[in-house]
């Protein structure tokens, strides 16, 4: 299921309008999406650069069209001699920042158009690579099958990583080529796979009612970003996209120029996120209350 596909079910089923998710999953992945609802839709590109934890499974011994399962084979090599050294010495160099030319079939565009889409027509695809951070990439177990070889890793890497593409090039670095079979998103930035609800769990708390007991208020998701509390003029001020001063402000907390706030009302409601400007001037960025 896309992650296209997840938003549209979770609208239907919450009848929200304003939702989205923090994070493209690929179609046969599974794992974390992070979903945000109603305003908090407005902090999704908070989430642009948050680290991200994958368990993926590579099988060896073949090339797809897609690089995955799901492609067309489009090579067949011999796999025979490939031992667990062989793709343990080749990670290093897949690992920090690195050029990575992304998969044929992705959503990138190309001259207006879906890259997936251009290839889906029959025609081919040329994509530029780009420069990319893999923070870590670890070969959990090794199963030397002797047709297809398969290898479970373990990727954590920033925004704009194929692990497609990883493992693509890992298996041309082994010399007999490799797809990916298989892959889980662990985390996605403060968000662990063992805290995810499921569809279903989520429409169960929906008709039991308690789905709110599940709904995380950006505060708690961004608890680096410090907080400032307004006054009843304040949070009148802001709430109208207007800039507030020390005057509005509860108390003289110590800030500084440029950085970023959560203005609270007095009663701790999450107002907006703020900008301290020139001089003691906070400029509304995301309007974030009622």
């Amino acid at each position: 299921m896309s992650s296209h596909s997840v938003v549209n079910r979770l609208r239907k089923l919450l009848a929200v309008s304003r939702i989205g998710h923090g994070g493209t999953l690929d179609p046969l992945a599974c794992g974390v999406l992070v979903i945000c609802v109603g305003k908090a839709t407005r902090t999704l590109d908070l989430f642009e650069n948050d680290v991200k934890d994958y368990r993926a499974e590579a099988t060896f011994g073949a090339v797809t069209s897609t690089d995955d399962g799901e492609g067309e084979i489009l090579e067949k090599r011999s796999a025979e001699f490939l031992k667990r050294d062989h793709v343990e010495r080749r990670l290093p160099a897949l690992t920090g920042r690195i050029l990575q030319v992304p998969p044929a079939y992705s959503a990138i565009h190309v001259g207006g158009r879906r890259a997936y889409s251009i290839a889906r027509s029959g025609q081919k695809v040329s994509l530029p690579p780009r420069e990319v951070t893999v923070h870590s990439f670890r070969l959990i177990e090794f199963f030397g099958e002797p047709v297809k070889p398969r290898a479970l890793l373990s990727i954590s890497c920033g925004s704009g990583t194929y692990v497609r593409s990883l493992v693509r090039d890992l298996g041309e670095a082994v010399g007999c080529g490799a797809y990916l079979s298989f892959l889980v998103r662990t985390r996605s930035g403060p968000f662990h796979l063992k805290d995810s609800l499921s569809l279903e769990e989520a429409a169960e708390r929906v008709h039991s009612g308690d789905l709110a007991e599940s709904l995380i208020s950006p505060c708690e998701v961004f608890p680096h970003i410090p907080r400032i509390t307004l006054t009843s003029r304040g949070q009148t001020r802001i709430l109208h996209g207007a800039p507030v001063e020390a005057g509005d402000l509860v108390g003289s907390p110590t800030s500084r120029e440029g950085e970023k706030y959560f203005a609270l009302s007095t009663e701790g409601d999450l107002l907006a996120l703020v900008q301290r400007k020139t001089g003691d001037v906070f400029h509304p960025l995301k309007i974030l209350g009622d």
